[in-house]
């Protein structure tokens, strides 16, 4: 019988690692997570309680806006303008004259010019309970941003009021005009003189049919011409007045307005609360788990070497 010779074994490779130790299955996952529930549940109240402190500590803000129309037809000037006039004068000047009032000191103004618009908004974001000191804030803007757009209008429509006054002395003048006077004098004249020549010669007759003739055809001219002048003075009047009646002034739209409340749903904080307290709960967990594992370990070491030093050599 063959004797059955031993084979030799085959060479483990170096870079094989016995890792059974280190597999993690689902099962010990559950059993941390179930052994260190207490750190979870803490962590997870934790999270929550500061969620709901936040939603009272945390102080609703709403957004005031403020409407101003420019003036002027066409605009006295343009919005992108007007807001830069209101950014960099209107509104340090305005805070600077009310810099007493802490609240007021520290209100945030936004300005927007929306497009193809007249109008100038002027918003401040901040706590509802400052309603008092941001409106006092926008109507002292307001009424400087006002006060100068209406005084330049102001010199506008004077300057209206007075190309009025001239035109209607011209058109009064035309209407009283002394040439025609004096032309219509004289064809009454010359009627009366043609109408009444039973004792003169007919070449004087004559002469003085085409006189008159001349002169009426003159007169109708004449009136016709004032006529025409008279419409068109007339109407370049309408037409100041009616610019004058339609004009816009710079005017104040709203003042303070809320136009939005910015606030988180409590509901949502104390959601995200929940989710974050769970989240911070596991790693908390694991983390607890591991550094006991950490210091169980360190001990089985202490005493090992213990139990060698204490062993005969």
């Amino acid at each position: 019988m063959n004797d059955i010779k031993p084979t030799n074994a085959i060479p483990v490779p170096a870079y094989y690692i016995d890792n059974k130790e280190d597999e993690i299955s689902l099962i010990d996952i559950f059993l941390v997570l179930f052994k260190r529930k207490m750190v979870i549940l803490l962590t997870l109240l934790a999270c929550t309680t500061l969620a709901v402190l936040l939603i009272f500590l945390t102080t609703e803000k709403t957004t005031f806006a403020t409407s101003i129309k420019i003036g002027g037809k066409p605009a006295i000037e343009s919005n992108i303008s007007a807001l830069t006039k209101l950014k960099e004068s209107y509104i340090p000047i305005t805070k600077d004259s009310l810099k007493d009032d802490d609240i007021i000191r520290d209100l945030k103004l936004k300005v927007r010019a929306p497009e193809n618009s007249n109008l100038v908004i002027i918003e401040t974001t901040t706590r509802t309970n400052n309603q008092d000191q941001v409106k006092e804030l926008h109507q002292k803007i307001a009424e400087r941003f006002i006060a100068e757009h209406n005084e330049e209008l102001n010199l506008q429509q004077t300057a209206i009021e007075n190309q009025i006054k001239r035109l209607q002395a011209t058109l009064e003048s035309l209407n009283n005009s002394t040439y025609l006077t004096t032309l219509r004098g004289d064809v009454i004249s010359l009627r009366k003189q043609y109408f009444e020549s039973d004792n003169i010669s007919d070449n004087l007759k004559l002469d003085i049919k085409d006189e008159l003739r001349f002169l009426q055809s003159k007169l109708i001219e004449e009136e016709q011409s004032t006529n025409m002048k008279t419409v068109d003075l007339q109407s370049s009047i309408n037409e100041l007045r009616y610019k004058l009646e339609i004009t816009p002034k710079t005017s104040l739209l709203s003042l303070t307005l809320k136009s939005e409340s910015k606030r988180t749903s409590p509901l949502m904080i104390i959601a995200l609360g929940i989710i974050l307290g769970g989240m911070l709960g596991i790693f908390a967990a694991f983390i607890v788990e591991f550094i006991s594992k950490v210091k169980a370990k360190e001990k089985k070491c202490e005493e090992l070497a213990k139990q060698n030093e204490a062993s005969p050599g």
